[in-house]
């Protein structure tokens, strides 16, 4: 978290409020909605999180990808909603998550 310190507020009360425990599917959902809203002028530091997020996909551990795939992409707007542009800059990683069942790294 510390590449995004703008997170850093959320994960401490994310801490304070599960008992010093990291519940990571559900704050992936509060990484999610920090996204949408660096769609307002931020796009620098959202496509530095997607970048960052793919990588975590390409990284080949599935519990990672897992955590990417159904925390985060499938939280991401729906195309007619008004943050839906998120969608567009996606890098590959991501967007090929979004077609489920298709594995982004098959072997």
């Amino acid at each position: 978290m510390w590449r995004f310190p703008d997170l850093m507020d959320d994960l401490g009360e994310h801490l304070a409020d599960n008992n010093r425990e990291l519940l990571p599917h559900v704050f992936m959902a509060t990484v999610e909605k920090w996204a949408e809203s660096l769609l307002a002028g931020r796009t620098g530091e959202l496509a530095a999180l997607l970048d960052f997020l793919a990588d975590g996909v390409a990284g080949g551990f599935e519990s990672v990808q897992n955590l990417i795939d159904v925390s985060f992409v499938e939280n991401l707007p729906y195309p007619d909603e008004p943050t839906a542009s998120i969608r567009a800059m996606l890098p590959a990683e991501l967007r090929l998550l979004l077609q489920h069942g298709i594995d982004p790294d098959p072997e």
